[in-house]
């Protein structure tokens, strides 16, 4: 019995039931100044690194915006300007968001 409930609540959840595909996912460090991501998942991380993580509010579905790359990873997570090593960020998996080109910061109209 090929494609059971489990195999269709998998596939629910990565939207591939709708006909969807999966979206490739990459490490948070492979993100661009100003490019956005949706967290999935931390890789491989011991159990301090993922309570401050969480901590922070770097969970899964959590939108992140990449503000600096060097020397420091600084990104903002809701209203919270994270800063961390590459080391970490690279542990931190994310797909890309596609959005709408924004107003750049301080211009208002």
């Amino acid at each position: 019995m090929n494609g059971g409930s489990g195999a269709r609540i998998f596939r629910a959840r990565r939207g591939t039931i709708s006909g969807e595909r999966p979206r490739p996912t990459c490490p948070l460090a492979a993100l661009r100044v100003g490019e956005r991501g949706r967290v999935v998942r931390v890789k491989s991380a011991s159990t301090p690194l993922l309570q401050k993580l969480l901590a922070m509010a770097v969970l899964p579905g959590s939108e992140v915006r990449v503000d600096l790359n060097f020397p420091a990873f600084v990104f903002e997570v809701g209203n919270t300007r994270v800063a961390v090593d590459r080391a970490i960020a690279e542990q931190i998996e994310v797909e890309r968001v596609t959005c709408v080109e924004e107003r750049p910061r301080g211009v208002k109209g």
